[in-house]
């Protein structure tokens, strides 16, 4: 087991190697007010804060890292996002220069954060004084009452906001209720701007949607051919190959902005197996010694067939090559199985227990009745798996899939059953 181990490990660096950015075009804007066009690596909200790294051309093997300070700020060209450096200091933490994201440009600036531990922050600067106010929203609390349990939303960026807002009544109100969310906050800054700009001034806003695709979520179908190896190392004893059809269908989730190219993959899967052995009497039968009981033969099964429907669930790693119609994909995990026996049949041979009655002194014993200890009547099962594939894009993000597959049990116990697998299979994802 520990080559598959090892394996493991290489081919988990191999795929976040590969997976480690997710360039869109966009600018920079240097701090003397030069803009530099290229590309920009598109990532979440919490990272594109600490760092920005830069392509002049997508071929460039390293980017530049930008750090806030070292640049004015950058936009992606087509998502509209726009960051600029700030000096932010949030719940009495030292001040830190990070990059905010830019939604509201106007008499209030606001600003969109997301800081180290994934609490999010729209911040509102008075372009005329430079103060910043602060509004989170931490989780719900769950209170516990005679009556049972409650949660208890934290609302208090609602009055912070109707506090910083108290001189326009008709914006107090407008905070009072207001939505934890972009569109939300995006019209308090307008609706405030409208109402207290003299002057033809328009506000300017660089981002109105939400990032509502954040994780994407794909549903797949298939079906295919595999062809299953079984062997049982205590009992030395391999069954014959086997060809079974299997279907499939599964969820595929990825989170674009984290790792483009990553997906995590969760499939339920049918198909059939048998275990088919032909006895050999001159290597099923042998003669045992213990100190309890002496000598006795040993009678294994001369024939013995199994046949089982196997139900289970694949948990896998992929990437996927992000470009062009054709793209190249290699996965791995893991998958859980469980084995539904609907017939058993052992036959054993007459002879056999002729030679063996022969001596009324001698113990016969089968085994029949210790298969449950060799572990065929076991529930269940799991394998390692690994696989290569293609992916024929058909129409936006709806693609044919064609994969190879290989299946190799972890269990190490001798008395277990363990399986391998090689599959084919032509899929569908939508």
């Amino acid at each position: 087991m520990k080559r598959y181990y090892i394996l493991t490990v290489l081919l988990l660096q191999v795929l976040f190697a590969f997976a480690q950015s997710n360039y869109k075009e966009g600018y920079v804007i240097t701090n003397n007010n030069d803009t530099l066009r290229g590309w920009i690596d598109y990532r979440t909200d919490k990272m594109n804060a600490q760092i920005c790294n830069f392509k002049r051309n997508i071929e460039d093997k390293e980017p530049t890292a930008y750090k806030p300070g070292d640049i004015i700020g950058f936009r992606f060209s087509q998502e509209g996002k726009f960051y600029v450096t700030r000096s932010i200091e949030i719940e009495k933490r030292q001040p830190q220069t990070v990059f905010l994201e830019y939604l509201v440009q106007g008499l209030m600036n606001l600003y969109f954060y997301t800081d180290e531990n994934d609490l999010s922050y729209y911040i509102f600067e008075d372009r005329d004084t430079g103060k910043m106010t602060y509004t989170t929203k931490k989780p719900d609390e769950i209170t516990t009452t005679e009556n049972g349990q409650y949660n208890k939303p934290d609302n208090r960026y609602r009055s912070i906001l109707a506090y910083t807002f108290k001189d326009y009544e008709s914006i107090k109100k407008e905070a009072q209720k207001l939505d934890f969310k972009h569109s939300s906050m995006i019209d308090l800054a307008k609706d405030y701007h409208k109402l207290v700009c003299t002057t033809d001034e328009e506000c300017i806003e660089f981002e109105t949607k939400e990032d509502k695709k954040k994780t994407k979520v794909r549903f797949l179908v298939s079906g295919g051919m595999e062809y299953q190896s079984t062997k049982n190392e205590h009992l030395d004893i391999k069954f014959d190959p086997y060809f079974a059809p299997f279907i499939k269908a599964g969820i595929d989730f990825s989170v674009p902005r984290w790792q483009k190219s990553l997906s995590l993959v969760f499939n339920l899967y049918l198909t059939k197996t048998e275990l088919r052995y032909k006895g050999d009497p001159e290597k099923d039968i042998y003669v045992s010694e213990t100190p309890r009981t002496g000598n006795y033969y040993n009678c294994l099964f001369m024939d013995y067939t199994l046949n089982a429907y196997q139900i289970g669930t694949e948990l896998y790693l992929k990437y996927t090559y992000p470009k062009g119609k054709f793209r190249p994909n290699c996965q791995m995990g893991i998958n859980i199985y469980g084995r539904n026996f609907n017939e058993k049949l052992y036959s054993y041979e007459e002879y056999a227990r002729e030679i063996l009655n022969k001596n009324s002194k001698i113990n016969i014993r089968t085994n029949r009745e210790d298969w449950g200890n060799h572990g065929y009547d076991r529930f269940l099962f799991n394998n390692l798996n690994f696989g290569v594939g293609i992916d024929f894009l058909v129409w936006k993000e709806q693609c044919v899939s064609l994969n190879f597959g290989y299946k190799a049990p972890i269990i190490s116990s001798a008395f277990f059953t363990k399986t391998q697998y090689l599959q084919i299979e032509l899929g569908y994802k939508f």
